[in-house]
């Protein structure tokens, strides 16, 4: 049908429309038609004769991209010969048509790219046929110079393509990843390194400058994504980057050798060297022969002798953008190569060569300002300055002979760079990174580094805060010509500022206190006089206040901060410190009488706040504030004692909370100090005595305002509570107030009363809102009163508060009263209070607002932490409780399972779902049950929420388990407490639904969520375990077992594979934790492991095979065929030596 070359033109008019070239009609149809095409894998073959009978750029556009999605999703389903035609097609047509492609539709050769690098990528791991990519593509490096830059880029897309990713299919996605960084990657590499070589001794001459520039830009990209493939598979996230480390392994041993960083240095300097004419008197003589000799010559490129000028000088008709490309590439590849982790160098002097290369490189891009002009080129290039700090100590940098040169360039680039505060600031945070990174070691080596090293260090500090002055006067002046965000409005650019700010403060403080202070008495006087609007004055002294926390901050150590004087000749740093709270509290009190106070200020308040904390209230307080001296801190702040100092935090916290309910951010800080102040411990180191531990909760129990909130947390006055939205702080405050709570019911002498009639009187605005809802209901005879819409609120305001008091119970006493006050008729289930929550879980399970804070309430109630969860033998209310969360899951749960439909699915039913199923699994855990009661006395209760909970874990698509694994951890916990108490159970599923659950378990392997893997260990273990024992049993568990077996053959299969690739890579921490399933499924599928060691012996060479057959002889040595402890820990002890030797040889 499709082979008509009438066919295939009316796809072309089609898909022409498609692309919008068309009317709306046109457009219509050619939808109608097309998109069914692209979605049926039945159709490879006909999108495959789009690609060979056509020439139309829309056509093959769609045909790729077609290709590419089919491929992507129904690999499984697409037959072998298909996909291997594909391959061999797209190979030779871009041989073939390539370069054409290259000069007219470079967009197109990047989808034809694309499509064979998602195959190559997708059938690696099927054969050892499909991994000579390297010796396919080596072809095209030898033709002309077009081919050599269409080569390069199917290495460049193939590394990226390679690189591990989160998502579905992820364990086997990084099997391939890892087995493409041992056998083919490094070849790749050397290409690259090669060709960056020839750039730079003039080896290669390219006589099209575009050419030539395309080229060196490729190859700069293919060094880049090698350099920066992730080796050890941990898919790192891109915005923690400068604390990366690359983690090359040892065999690319060129990148010991201090060359190659130079070579960088250089090509990024001739990218920015234009010298006319250069190569334009043999441009158009070569460019003919060039490419008439595409198939003899290295990539159709002039190799000049040793003579030849290098052809990296672009001359000035260069496109501009490639040469800024080229450049930036050069940079962000330094930036890697000065990542390099410590111990690929064998030799200390290894590394002390390619740092002094890092050195001399930059000292010289800032003396020459080389491309400094550029935005892109100065952030990379601030980026590798970070980069060179943060990896080496100091001692370290000052080993070189240039490092005292390099410091005074550096110097005066970072003082440049402040004074054009505007231009990039995101960039400056790693200028300033690399001097906050000296400030800690140069109290230790001030003899060894150069003098003007503090000196610079102060300079800088001061330029930087007096650039927050001319960024806060640019804000508030001309808001709308700025390009650049407010840090006063973005939390997370403003922390990175003051945190360096906190670091850089540290180094001759009392100069850098001092301008703070006459920078604030001017931001003031200057106010007052009407010199600055009211604008300019709010945006200053927000930032005044922010600096002053972070140098407050900055005397933070763990100890006790003694009057000491500093070494700059200020005076004591507490005296200073007292000035600068001083200015701070007294600005506090002034805008507290007003409403309209902005909101940044008031964070600037509580980040003040925060910092002041950790320095000077506990012990800190009554040491440093209460000293016996003239200049003592409280004198100096206005203060007498340390409960004073408290009750100024205290007191702001108060007034926050009734006056500041429109600022939800305020709010959410203010909680936060609250809770800090009242659970806050700290080791304190003293010189005078042993360390000791101080709660600063206990201080507020004398606190006129904290003991006020306590007997009155419900009034009215405290505004935040009644505003919508605010739920989730709610819990926060009631944590912190039932903190205090139980400190005060814990402490002797207060003549409040009984621990049951003090937590009684705390309760009763709680019981109050109890008792409306369950009159509602009358007494359980109405319970769809419930859903009234004025019940919605109190019920969401009541779980979340209790929520909160529930988290502050951690001793048994504690508990038993919370348990006492929910459970108050133990005897009669359906009348405790607690019962109402099963009724709501039935009413509002639709409503993702209601039902999530009360699942999470729940989940916390029968957490048995630190064993909080502790019964009389005699008493029943392990299994009372039990009952109780199992009658809320199933309400819950039942009618969730049945709904279809959802806006949101993981807003709607994952979330709620996963708390479900952490509720639950904290309840089978918790340790106060014994189950087997409920089958000696025929309670479904048990079996029943088992089944629902599997049911629950069945309803979420492997695909959507591992989008949304971070919320859904309780998955594999419970999963592994299932297997592990309840495997008969777990067997009645049928076998596709537990190959399900297998594969989910495959899939967390590879997880990066933390105890994901280790449980997903452990349920294997368990899953094989059972198998193993009841393998022959006649009984039906043993029936179950080979049922399983017999129709879902692949499933213990892939997982060896999987457990088999992650100890020989060594990509799994944990050995012990493997060894336990692996013995297992060793025994289980014996003919699978030995198929594994035959492959693995089959890729090796004569010498290492013989040492892998030993290898593998030894894991198994003293092992017999059965799964008690003792043989399981002789695997392991096997396990560890087999890893270790067969990476060794491997490597």
């Amino acid at each position: 049908m499709m082979d008509d070359a009438a066919q295939v033109q009316q796809l072309e008019l089609l898909c022409q429309a498609f692309y919008g070239g068309g009317s709306k009609s046109e457009q219509n149809e050619a939808h109608q038609v097309l998109l069914p095409l692209a979605s049926n894998p039945a159709n490879v073959p006909r999108l495959q004769i789009i690609l060979a009978k056509s020439n139309n750029l829309q056509a093959l556009l769609f045909a790729t991209a077609g290709l590419t999605n089919l491929f992507t999703k129904h690999w499984s389903q697409i037959p072998d010969p298909l996909k291997q035609d594909t391959r061999h097609f797209v190979l030779n047509y871009l041989y073939q048509r390539g370069a054409d492609l290259l000069h007219n539709a470079p967009e197109i050769l990047g989808h034809f790219v694309r499509l064979l690098c998602r195959v190559v990528k997708l059938s690696w791991l099927e054969s050892v046929s499909n991994q000579k990519i390297v010796e396919q593509v080596n072809q095209f490096l030898t033709a002309s110079t077009a081919h050599w830059v269409v080569g390069l880029s199917i290495y460049t897309e193939l590394t990226q393509e390679m690189q591990p990713q989160m998502g579905r299919q992820m364990a086997r996605l990084r099997r391939t990843a890892f087995s493409f960084r041992d056998t083919a990657l490094l070849d790749i590499f050397k290409v690259a390194v090669q060709t960056l070589q020839q750039f730079h001794s003039g080896a290669i001459r390219v006589p099209n400058q575009q050419e030539e520039a395309q080229l060196l830009k490729q190859v700069l990209q293919l060094t880049h994504n090698c350099l920066s493939f992730d080796f050890l598979g941990t898919v790192p996230d891109d915005a923690t980057d400068e604390q990366t480390t690359v983690m090359l392994p040892q065999s690319w041993t060129m990148l010991k050798d201090e060359s190659f960083p130079k070579t960088l240095f250089e090509l990024y300097e001739l990218c920015w060297t234009s010298r006319e004419g250069l190569l334009a008197t043999t441009a158009s003589a070569s460019l003919g022969a060039a490419e008439e000799n595409a198939g003899g010559g290295n990539g159709g490129a002039e190799m000049a002798g040793e003579a030849g000028a290098p052809s990296g000088a672009f001359p000035v008709h260069t496109p501009p953008q490639l040469r800024v490309d080229c450049a930036q590439l050069c940079l962000a590849s330094l930036v890697l190569v000065a990542a390099l982790r410590r111990s690929f160098f064998s030799r200390d002097q290894e590394r002390a060569d390619c740092l002094s290369q890092l050195i001399l490189g930059t000292s010289r891009i800032i003396d020459k300002n080389l491309g400094l002009h550029n935005d892109m080129c100065y952030h990379e290039f601030c980026r590798l300055l970070g980069k060179i700090n943060a990896a080496n100590q100091l001692s370290e940098l000052c080993t070189s002979k240039a490092f005292a040169d390099w410091t005074a360039k550096l110097f005066h680039f970072t003082m440049a760079s402040l004074e054009d505060w505007a231009r990039l600031p995101n960039s400056k945070h790693y200028l300033l990174g690399v001097w906050a990174h000296m400030v800690s070691p140069l109290l230790f080596f001030r003899n060894t580094v150069p003098r003007q090293l503090d000196v610079y260090i102060q300079r800088i500090t001061t330029a930087f805060i007096v650039s927050r002055m001319q960024l806060a006067e640019a804000v508030a002046s001309q808001p709308d010509d700025l390009d650049l965000e407010n840090p006063l409005h973005n939390e997370v650019l403003r922390a990175e500022q003051l945190d360096v700010l906190t670091q850089l403060g540290r180094c001759r403080y009392g100069e850098t206190a001092t301008k703070v202070l006459e920078l604030f008495h001017e931001t003031r006087a200057a106010a007052e006089q009407k010199a600055i609007s009211r604008e300019v004055f709010q945006q200053k002294i927000t930032w005044l206040v922010y600096i002053v926390g972070a140098l407050i901050g900055g005397h933070w150590t763990g100890r006790v901060p003694m009057a000491s004087a500093d070494d700059d000749g200020q005076g004591p740093s507490h005296v200073v410190n007292a000035e600068l709270a001083k200015l701070v509290f007294k600005l506090m009190d002034e805008t507290n009488k007003f409403t309209d106070t902005p909101e940044s200020l008031e964070l600037g308040y509580l980040y003040f706040l925060e910092q002041f904390r950790k320095v000077y209230i506990g012990e800190h307080a009554k040491q440093v504030v209460n000293m016996q001296s003239p200049d003592r801190f409280a004198a100096v702040l206005g203060a007498s004692n340390d409960d004073e100092v408290l009750g100024l935090l205290v007191t702001k916290i108060g007034f926050n909370l009734q006056q500041r309910a429109d600022m939800e951010d305020v709010i959410k800080r203010t909680l936060s100090l609250f809770h800090e102040l009242a659970s806050g411990m700290n080791i304190v180191h003293c010189t005078d005595r042993s360390p000791h531990l101080i709660i600063s909760g206990r201080l507020l129990l004398n606190n006129s305002t904290a003991n006020y909130l306590l007997q009155h947390h419900r009034n009215e006055e405290f505004k935040f509570l009644h505003v919508r939205g605010y739920g989730k702080y709610r819990t926060t405050y009631y944590f912190t107030l039932a903190k205090l709570l139980f400190l005060r019911i814990g402490s002797s002498g207060q003549g409040r009363g009984t621990a049951s009639e003090q937590f009684e009187t705390f309760m009763t605005p709680l019981s109050a809102v109890f008792d409306q809802l369950w009159q509602r209901t009358a007494d359980g005879t109405n319970i769809q009163e419930l859903a009234n819409p004025q019940c919605r609120e109190p019920l969401i305001g009541l779980v979340r508060d209790l929520r909160g008091i529930c988290m502050a119970c951690n001793t048994t006493e504690s508990y038993s009263t919370m348990f006492s006050w929910l459970i108050n008729h133990p005897k009669q289930p359906g009348k405790s209070r607690i019962h109402l929550f099963t009724w709501a879980a039935g009413i509002w399970w639709e409503d993702p607002e209601v039902v999530i804070p009360l699942l999470k309430f729940t989940a916390e109630f029968v957490h048995n932490r630190s064993q909080r969860i502790s019964f009389d033998q005699a008493s029943a209310n392990g299994i009372l409780l039990f009952k109780e969360v199992s009658s809320i899951l199933v309400s819950y749960g039942k009618r969730i399972l049945e709904k279809q439909d959802f806006r949101d699915m993981y807003k709607e039913k994952y979330k709620a779902l996963a708390v479900a199923l952490e509720m639950f699994s904290h309840a089978l855990n918790g340790n106060y049950v014994n189950f087997g009661v409920f089958d000696v006395y025929g309670d479904g209760t048990l079996n029943d929420s088992l089944k629902l909970s599997l049911s629950m874990c069945l309803a979420i698509p492997d695909e959507d388990l591992q989008a949304y694994i971070r919320s859904l951890k309780a998955y594999y916990s419970f999963l592994d407490l299932a297997t592990k108490n309840f495997m008969p159970q777990v067997l009645e599923l049928s076998p596709p639904m537990l190959a399900q659950l297998m594969r989910a378990v495959e899939e967390g392997l590879c997880s990066f969520e933390p105890g994901v893997a280790m449980q997903c260990c452990s349920t294997i273990d368990n899953f094989v375990t059972f198998f193993y024992q009841h393998l022959n049993s006649p009984d039906a568990e043993g029936q179950a077992v080979r049922v399983f077996l017999e129709s879902q053959p692949q499933s213990l299969k892939r997982i060896l594979q999987l457990m088999f690739q992650l100890v020989i890579t060594g990509e799994f921490t944990s050995v012990w934790s493997m060894s336990r399933p692996l013995l297992g499924l060793i025994l289980l599928q014996e003919q699978e492991f030995l198929t594994i060691k035959q492959q693995l012996l089959e890729q090796q060479s004569k010498e290492k095979k013989s040492k892998l057959e030993g290898f593998f002889g030894d894991l198994m040595s003293d092992v017999d065929s059965s799964l008690e402890n003792k043989n399981k820990d002789q695997f392991t002890r096997n396990l560890y030596q087999f890893s270790s030797h067969v990476r060794q040889c491997l490597a």
